[in-house]
């Protein structure tokens, strides 16, 4: 009798992402590298408050009261408190709302409908930023009108997309095998032609791989203009107080910085230690990526070895004169009055 030996091809899979910039990204990182803020003087923001956590749940839970797609409060709910920053929202057919704070911040997942449409499609076919733009403003101008508005000087700009990406591998050799099943994009916004910066004023939209929104989430305030004016330091002084604030390890393999952005910074309203009081002023954001040696030997033999990787995020005060704020680290530290203070500040006497 002959021999027959039957095997099954085990796969391997690993999921990942790729970020790629809206254009009006790469303009902002462009001016913010060669001259920071790019103004002299600027008048201080406030955060209004916003309609209250109950009453934008009310909203959001009536308007897709009867959905029947991939973003729906249909059926039955239950509601939790947790903590004094939010309220959960969690539907009996798994989707989750969170309305935090004052209202002005919201997230919205539908995992089960996620989970059920994870179909891929090749690299190539992937939906294009400008299609997602389309499709992402098309949604928000629909649905999230009432709670995401504009002043007569604001505007809603592109700001980045993460593309969700499968790879596999099959055990015999064959060759691996990437594809996208998802997009998640980010819109920003600017104020007078004024970008802001931070966690505040982001809207995100989460799709499937064929352009189906099925989760999102927002900070979104309403600010005004105060009569406070900001002196505004240059890029010189601002790199100099970065400089000031950074501490490097002693392992220390690379320091490299990923993004750098200018604005008016808005911590955003999720944080729980926000400062409800302070005003909206001036700050870069610098995204970076230090890698330290945690392998020595390895490291000797090939440096790209041997190493441990973590992001920072530094946001550094761009005023001349920092307006109070007792939850912002950078501006305390700066200022003489946080945990590892200067005893003066680097960036004063910066000119241009």
């Amino acid at each position: 009798m002959k021999n027959i030996n039957w095997f099954i091809a085990a796969i391997l899979f690993s999921s990942s992402s790729i970020a790629a910039d809206f254009p009006h990204r790469a303009d902002v990182e462009a001016r913010s590298k060669a001259v920071g803020v790019g103004l002299t003087k600027a008048s201080l923001l406030h955060r209004e408050v916003g309609p209250g956590a109950e009453v934008a749940a009310s909203q959001l839970l009536t308007h897709w009261a009867n959905g029947s797609g991939p973003i729906t409060t249909a059926g039955t709910y239950s509601k939790m408190i947790q903590g004094n920053n939010k309220l959960l929202f969690v539907g009996n057919k798994g989707w989750t709302l969170r309305v935090y704070a004052d209202g002005t911040g919201v997230e919205y997942r539908n995992f089960p409908y996620r989970k059920a449409h994870l179909a891929a499609v090749p690299i190539d076919k992937q939906p294009t930023l400008s299609g997602l733009d389309a499709i992402g403003r098309d949604f928000i101008s629909k649905n999230l009108g009432g709670l995401v508005s504009l002043g007569q000087n604001d505007a809603i700009v592109g700001h980045s997309v993460r593309y969700e990406r499968l790879g596999s591998q099959a055990v015999d050799g064959s060759p691996a095998t990437t594809s996208t099943v998802g997009a998640i994009v980010t819109y920003s916004r600017t104020l007078n032609g004024v970008d802001i910066v931070g966690a505040g004023s982001k809207i995100v939209v989460m799709f499937t791989a064929d352009g189906t929104p099925w989760g999102f989430s927002y900070d979104w305030p309403t600010y005004t203009t105060t009569t406070t004016q900001q002196q505004v330091l240059p890029l010189t002084g601002i790199r100099k107080r970065h400089a000031s604030l950074i501490s490097n390890p002693a392992n220390l393999a690379s320091d490299t910085e990923q993004h750098f952005e200018c604005g008016y910074y808005d911590v955003g309203v999720r944080y729980s230690k926000r400062d409800s009081n302070a005003l909206i002023q001036m700050a870069c954001v610098s995204q970076r990526v230090v890698a330290m040696v945690g392998d020595t030997q390895r490291y000797q033999v090939n440096q790209d070895n041997g190493l441990f990787r973590m992001g920072k995020v530094d946001v550094i005060p761009a005023g001349v004169d920092i307006s109070s704020d007792s939850s912002w680290p950078e501006a305390l530290q700066i200022s003489g009055k946080g945990v590892g203070t200067n005893s003066s500040d680097p960036g004063a006497n910066a000119s241009n």
